[in-house]
């Protein structure tokens, strides 16, 4: 098993910087805990030295992609600086995440083996984000988290989003794909302008294009996936889960901000080959 990531000198002067003002305690349960990962032990030891670990300071974290050209690269929970909600994993997930390389914890957050291999095939580089869980304000991602989050977070298409939840969380993904009558994991893929804000397919719906459509059922489900990053794997209970229809830990959707406003946050390379 390959734990490429060594912490580089760039992560360090990321743990130095989030040192100003912070206890120092908080800042090494993160390190200790990928310290722990990196000896890719999963033996009752190891356990037990992480449920002590996280007794003493409840870790969570996120999984993201980008490209070295992209300045927001590495100083958000999410590089697309236009994200307001960024999705995050929490304490159980760490317990799960012992023994795994980078690509199995990928795989086990749903992120999908095909939008994996997309994004590495694109040239993205990944980094693992591990932060006090009381450093950020989060709440599970299942339907009713994500209602109250939408509600929140985006207001002006609010009501468009409300009218079709009920019926979207009734309805297998599917079936509201089958409705759309094209892949919506491809339109998703292609992503949209930076500057403009456009999709680069006019059935990507961006938070400006909903804004200006009529809002149908399909169009606010591909809105979910585009903006907020709810994708066909998307179980809504709060779990995740892979390709193959397995539960894996507990989700979260939290507030997209700048890494260094996360106390105690400590960021490593990762290579998810």
């Amino acid at each position: 098993m390959s734990f490429e990531g060594a912490v580089t000198e760039n992560d360090v002067a990321m743990r130095r910087s989030n040192e100003i003002g912070m206890e120092s305690s908080s800042l090494s349960a993160a390190v200790e805990f990928i310290d722990l990962w990196k000896t890719g032990r999963c033996d009752a030891t190891t356990h037990a030295d992480l449920r002590r670990l996280l007794d003493r300071c409840e870790l969570s974290g996120r999984m993201f992609s980008g490209f070295s050209h992209d300045p927001a690269f590495g100083k958000r929970l999410t590089t697309d600086v236009w994200k307001r909600l960024s999705f995050i994993f929490g304490p159980d997930a760490l317990i799960a995440f012992l023994g795994k390389g980078p690509r199995e914890i990928c795989l086990q957050l749903g992120l999908g083996a095909e939008w994996l291999d997309a994004k590495l095939k694109q040239g993205a580089m990944f980094k693992l984000a591990i932060f006090p869980s009381s450093s950020v304000h989060s709440t599970l991602a299942n339907w009713d988290g994500v209602s109250n989050f939408v509600e929140l977070y985006y207001p002006e298409v609010w009501p468009k989003v409300s009218a079709h939840l009920p019926s979207i969380r009734a309805t297998p993904f599917a079936e509201i794909e089958s409705e759309a009558g094209y892949d919506m994991l491809k339109v998703h893929l292609l992503g949209r302008d930076l500057i403009t804000g456009d999709g680069k397919d006019p059935r990507y719906v961006s938070l400006k294009r909903l804004v200006e459509l009529e809002g149908t059922r399909v169009e606010v489900r591909q809105f979910l996936w585009d903006e907020i990053g709810i994708n066909n794997l998307y179980s809504g209970d709060g779990k995740t889960v892979d390709d193959f229809g397995t539960t894996g830990p507990s989700e979260y959707l939290a507030k997209s901000t700048l890494i260094s406003d996360i106390e105690g946050c400590v960021v490593l390379d990762v290579h998810p080959v």
